[in-house]
């Protein structure tokens, strides 16, 4: 079973470590010129979403230098991004690092003399965005940017966009998992797996056939979209994992059965317990 790699995509906010060009939406310093700089951008791939979409941030990084740039991530290339939120009432709240027990993909890249790093992010690993409303996000990496051979360091300084969910819209809804299912199916397995992360932050009932869709077809894809179906929660998802742990798959029935413990121990309803507790054969 591959690790899980989670990253995901988004458009408005830029900001240019070590040079700042007069652009809308990018923030800076000019030293030197585009020819000498290290560029770092992040943008919001869409800024006006419905409940239970994915907010999805697009990082990148440009070395405009003649030296290869340094970049930590941290785990799974997620842990070294430093984030926080404005929510709809005014309330800004520091969001604690993404960190994981277990196997995990180291975070060092490192970005060739005229080459773009980038990939995607999807916020809703950081914070839910729960209800309707506008919002402000702000970030930075937390490890500072290493030029040539580690004479100099940048310090990236971090972006703040504004985003406003409206509220829940299904046709919305569906169109974006149907556009996530259809990457998934012809995408290459990096850009596959960020679809699918995607796709598995859809918080709502309405993603789950398209979840199950995907779980019969890429196989690297099962434990995002096993967890993505224990967020949901509700009852179709939950006949879903239970068929999943009824399954001859070993692994896949681990997956689900964590899943399906994990609903059991959030939900107030007694039913859905005993009937968890039942096929776990718990009591």
């Amino acid at each position: 079973m591959s690790a899980l790699r989670y990253l995901v995509v988004l458009l408005l906010g830029m900001v240019v470590v070590g040079v700042a060009t007069a652009q809308k939406a990018q923030v800076g310093s000019d030293v030197g010129g585009t020819d000498s700089s290290v560029v770092v951008a992040y943008s919001l791939l869409d800024a006006h979403l419905t409940l239970h979409q994915p907010v999805i941030l697009i990082f990148s990084l440009t070395n405009h230098t003649s030296n290869p740039v340094q970049l930590d991530l941290g785990q799974d290339s997620r842990q070294g991004f430093s984030f926080a939120v404005v929510d709809t009432a005014g309330k800004r709240l520091q969001l604690p690092e993404l960190v994981r027990n277990g196997f995990s993909a180291l975070g060092t890249v490192s970005v060739q003399p005229g080459h773009t790093y980038s990939q995607r992010l999807v916020l809703n690993q950081w914070y839910p965005f729960p209800v309707p409303g506008k919002y402000e996000f702000e970030g930075h990496l937390t490890h500072p940017l290493v030029l040539g051979k580690g004479a100099e360091r940048q310090i990236d300084q971090g972006f703040h966009l504004a985003l406003e969910i409206a509220p829940r819209d299904e046709a919305v809804l569906s169109k974006t998992c149907d556009e996530l299912v259809k990457e998934i199916k012809v995408a290459y397995e990096q850009n596959a797996t960020d679809a699918a992360l995607a796709l598995s932050y859809v918080n709502d009932t309405i993603a789950v056939p398209y979840l199950i869709s995907v779980l019969s077809s890429r196989r690297h894809l099962e434990p995002i979209i096993i967890q993505g179906l224990g967020r949901i929660g509700g009852p179709s998802s939950i006949d879903a994992l239970i068929e999943v742990y009824r399954s001859n798959d070993v692994e896949m029935k681990g997956l689900a059965g964590v899943a399906l413990f994990d609903i059991c121990q959030q939900t107030s309803d007694s039913s859905v317990r005993e009937e968890i507790n039942g096929v776990l054969g718990r009591t």
